[in-house]
């Protein structure tokens, strides 16, 4: 073997385990990652747990009112609230109860619109137009930050 073959041989070497290190490196990297996520997701399921078992036990001790939520609507809001509020910690607790109200509301309307359902008869119709235009105003007022770039797109 000549000596340019050899030099070729080393060369060639050293790249396969230079790149053999760099594989190496990122899989390490990678085991790491995976362990931080799966150990953000058991947190998230011990403190759904948590919040599921607690709003079971309250309701222990407890009667809905006509004021309240059921106790299932209740215990719904609470998880979800959790999971939002772990998306986006920077938000409070009420931000996404107070989004699934809105919404809620948006989507009785359209049902009560398509003739699928009917307002409750105890319900003040102007105090529920009013919140929908505010709800929808608030909306309009996030969007149009959004494509102003004003915000980003999670916000």
């Amino acid at each position: 073997m000549s000596p340019q073959m050899e030099l070729i041989s080393l060369i060639v070497s050293i790249i396969g385990v230079v790149i053999s290190i760099a594989a190496l490196v990122v899989a390490i990297w990678a085991l790491f990652d995976v362990r931080k996520h799966v150990k953000d997701l058991l947190n998230l399921e011990y403190r759904r747990s948590y919040a599921k078992v607690l709003n079971d036990m309250a309701w222990m001790f407890l009667e809905s009112t006509d004021k309240g939520y059921p106790k299932d609507i209740a215990k719904g809001l609470e998880d979800f609230s959790l999971l939002s509020h772990s998306l986006d910690p920077e938000k409070d607790e009420e931000t996404p109860k107070l989004t699934v109200e809105r919404e809620a509301l948006v989507m009785a309307e359209k049902l009560v619109q398509v003739g699928a359902a009917k307002w409750q008869p105890d319900f003040d119709l102007e105090k529920v137009k009013k919140a929908l235009r505010e709800w929808q105003n608030q909306k309009n007022k996030v969007r149009l930050l959004r494509v102003l770039g004003e915000l980003d797109k999670f916000s």
